[in-house]
């Protein structure tokens, strides 16, 4: 059986729908009396995506804040949450409680509130979050379409964390890492986090012509970009900045810096953003006042039509990028070591998710 394809699946359901808007865009943008604008995104993260061991808290909250992810790239301010919950027959006090516990997480980083309490049906665990925010009027929220020929691409911080982690992990061998290592893997795979802040400085610059996040990997981001503005891009693999844990994964021989930081899956939640040449100083220079980030150019827009990337690697040598996703998978192998994988600021709560058979 073939696999369905993002881009096509999304055509189809589109097609069929005669009252839609005319964007390509992850957040809902909603303009109101007065000028403001109200923004909505929703994301999903069920009992499959969980990593072998862990809890509830952990699994929900890892969910919400890839939600609150595409607000940061709309530059809006989080106004609040709300959650619908599948659940097992056998959920207990406790794994409810660890839901609320994950929703205090996420909303402690973010701000806003949670707008009810959820909406609950029974069946394998899963919880979908929907999140707005709000940009006040003369700021118009920013969008992924706009970018132009010539405008450089930049982003706001390493790749590869997330993933370069999880080869770690998967080929466990992180009793070889230094303490100092194993604190930054545990940063890159648990400690991740929506960059708001970056969001917000960027659009208070009015001179960013695209922005999005990179959730899905780079590579993945990088097409969605050039789909939007219709024309391809030019990128340098040597000018990508490279996580630490992505680092220590290709020097331990598990995996390469161009699949963990291109091609790299999840839990990046970096922002991808065009501006002119010409603009990109003051908006670097703002960025770093305001978030304490200094973005990185990896590239430009070119002036040839058409949807896709080229890559030129350490060499010189040019490749194009395709937008086909690796499958991200927690191996029977994945295994912390000696150390103990938690972050001492989130006790566990709720049921842990037994190791399962490599999944998406």
């Amino acid at each position: 059986m073939t696999r369905w394809e993002e881009f096509h699946a999304i055509r189809t359901i589109r097609a069929a729908v005669g009252r839609l808007d005319n964007g390509w865009e992850d957040t809902a943008c909603l303009q109101v009396k007065g000028g403001g604008h109200v923004l909505v995104s929703s994301d999903h993260m069920g009992a499959e995506h969980a990593y072998p061991g862990e809890d509830v808290r952990s699994l929900v909250r890892r969910g919400i804040l890839e939600a609150f992810s595409d607000l940061a790239a709309s530059g809006a301010e989080p106004a609040g949450l709300q959650i619908d919950v599948r659940a097992p027959d056998d959920f207990t006090t406790e794994d409810f409680r660890a839901i609320g516990l994950a929703v205090d997480d996420a909303l402690a980083l973010t701000g806003g509130l949670l707008l009810q309490g959820s909406n609950l049906s029974r069946g394998e665990f899963g919880v979908s979050s929907t999140v707005l925010g709000m940009c006040d009027a003369g700021r118009r929220p920013l969008r992924r379409h706009g970018a132009r020929p010539g405008d450089l691409i930049i982003v706001s911080g390493p790749f590869g964390g997330w993933d370069g982690a999880l080869a770690l992990l998967n080929a466990a061998v992180t009793d070889q890492l230094t303490d100092e290592e194993w604190e930054n893997l545990l940063t890159d795979f648990l400690d991740y986090r929506p960059e708001l802040a970056v969001g917000a400085a960027l659009l208070s610059t009015g001179l960013v012509s695209a922005c999005l996040d990179c959730n899905d990997s780079l590579a993945k981001s990088l097409i969605d970009l050039s789909y939007a503005c219709g024309h391809r891009l030019e990128i340098d693999l040597i000018d990508i900045p490279v996580a630490p844990s992505a680092q220590y994964a290709e020097a331990a021989g598990v995996a390469s810096l161009r699949r963990t930081a291109l091609a790299g899956i999840a839990g990046d939640d970096r922002l991808l953003f065009t501006v002119s040449p010409a603009d990109a100083e003051e908006v670097s220079n703002v960025v770093f006042r305001q978030a304490g980030r200094r973005p990185v150019t990896v590239g430009r827009v070119s002036a040839q039509l058409g949807v896709g990337a080229v890559v030129r690697n350490h060499d010189g040598i040019e490749a194009d990028l395709g937008r086909d996703q690796p499958t991200t998978v927690y191996l029977p192998g994945f295994s912390p070591g000696r150390r103990r994988l938690g972050l001492t600021a989130y006790p566990s709560a709720g049921r842990r998710f037994c190791p399962r058979q490599p999944s998406s």
